[in-house]
């Protein structure tokens, strides 16, 4: 099955986008070639980026404090496994102080390594980083294997806080939301969305098997999704079967 998500907020998208970056490094971390060493840089550097909003610490901040406000109304319910809602409770808890503690924008210490600065501002040309216009950079990207690994091992520790922030946030938003069969007729689901239950996240699960895949369009009111016949060679077309799926709902 491939699960195809879709965020409803600036805040998801976001933390979606730096997840991805960060599975990209750990892939890239396994393997010692200079062009892995290269990719990881060049993702970091996207991280970076991201992170570039000066309000953003704040919004964190903000969207945290309402998760732990929300999961606290729940200590007292006789449903719920008490212990692992305190260990959830006590790493937001240690997200929220890391994001309160800080000052400025996230991962400034990042921000602060000249070598790297240097390689993130030729990254804004196409092939900037290119032999020729950052000798110093293919001089390092030809040191040896364990100099290099150490080096970028040391940037990518930096983003500790960041990851678990991301890593828990997204498992909180996913868990919030449970699949249910639904059907899509003439390749169209359609349904109204609750505008005072807020959605984060929208996941759609469908067969790996099947050339289709879906377009999600959502707002406050009403959630659309149509299914789209895959075409390598041309561009896609929406399918007029029935389809059967999973779909997810995700809020907190």
């Amino acid at each position: 099955m491939i699960v195809y998500e879709q965020p409803l907020n600036e805040i998801t998208r976001i933390l979606l986008k730096i997840e991805y970056l960060l599975q990209m490094c750990e892939h890239h971390l396994k393997h010692s070639e200079s062009w892995d060493s290269h990719t990881l840089l060049i993702a970091i550097c996207d991280i970076l980026n991201l992170l570039d909003r000066p309000d953003l610490r704040s919004k964190l901040t903000k969207e945290i404090q309402r998760y732990l406000t929300t999961l606290r109304r729940l200590q007292h319910s006789p449903d719920i496994n008490k212990s692992k809602l305190e260990q959830l409770l006590t790493r937001l808890d240690a997200c929220w102080q890391n994001l309160l503690s800080g000052n400025g924008r996230l991962a400034q210490g990042l921000r602060d390594d000249d070598f790297l600065n240097g390689i993130r501002q030729h990254l804004k040309n196409p092939a900037g980083t290119c032999s020729f216009d950052i000798p110093i950079y293919h001089l390092w990207c030809e040191q040896p294997t364990t100099f290099r690994m150490n080096m970028v091992e040391t940037w990518y520790r930096r983003l500790d806080n960041i990851k678990e922030l991301i890593y828990l946030v997204l498992d909180l938003i996913r868990d919030s939301g449970h699949f249910k069969k639904s059907t899509a007729k003439s390749g169209v689901f359609q349904m109204t969305m609750d505008p005072f239950l807020p959605c984060q996240l929208i996941r759609v699960s469908l067969p790996s098997d099947k050339l289709i895949f879906p377009e999600i369009s959502a707002g406050r009111h009403r959630l659309c999704i149509y299914f789209m016949v895959a075409d390598f060679a041309s561009r896609p077309t929406q399918s007029s079967e029935t389809w059967e799926f999973n779909l997810a709902l995700c809020v907190i």
